[in-house]
C-alpha cells in the first residue's frame, strides 16, 4: 500500500519547484532583453515599445 501523503508531498514540491524555475526563467529572459535594448542604445520610451507598451504622446 502506498502512503498518499509521501505521494501528494512529492507532487506539491515539483509544482512549487516548476514555478520557481519558471519565474527564474522568466527573469533571465527580461535581463537579456534589457541588455540587447541597451546594446543597441534605445531609450526607455523606445524599449516600452518593443515590449509591448505605448509610449505617452499627449492624446
Amino acid at each position: 500500500m502506498h502512503d498518499g501523503g509521501v505521494i501528494q508531498k512529492t507532487v506539491s514540491f515539483r509544482n512549487h519547484e516548476h514555478e520557481m524555475l519558471a519565474g527564474m526563467s522568466d527573469a533571465t529572459d527580461r535581463q537579456i532583453g534589457l541588455r540587447a535594448y541597451e546594446s543597441y542604445g534605445l531609450a526607455e520610451d523606445e524599449v516600452a515599445i518593443a515590449e509591448g507598451g505605448r509610449r505617452d504622446e499627449g492624446d
